[in-house]
């Protein structure tokens, strides 16, 4: 599933759903670093292509990613 969703992040990079679902998907397998990766990655692309910040799915997805990794 990661692959598929890389895949359509590559074909297009401002799929902000998509990014969520492969950040969701990084995290349940252990990963949240590379789920601040794409989280990364896309909100530069929504900056620098659209000067747009990313949508509330993505900010709720990533400030859990945040949320949890400052418990450990």
């Amino acid at each position: 599933a990661c692959r598929c969703y890389r895949r359509l992040l590559e074909i297009d990079p401002l799929a902000e759903d998509t990014g969520r679902k492969l950040m969701t998907l990084f995290v349940r397998r252990g990963m949240p670093n590379k789920a601040l990766q794409v989280y990364e990655a896309l909100r530069r692309r929504l900056k620098e292509d659209l000067c747009e910040e990313p949508g509330p799915g993505l900010e709720v997805v990533y400030q859990s990613i945040l949320t949890s990794k400052n418990r450990t």
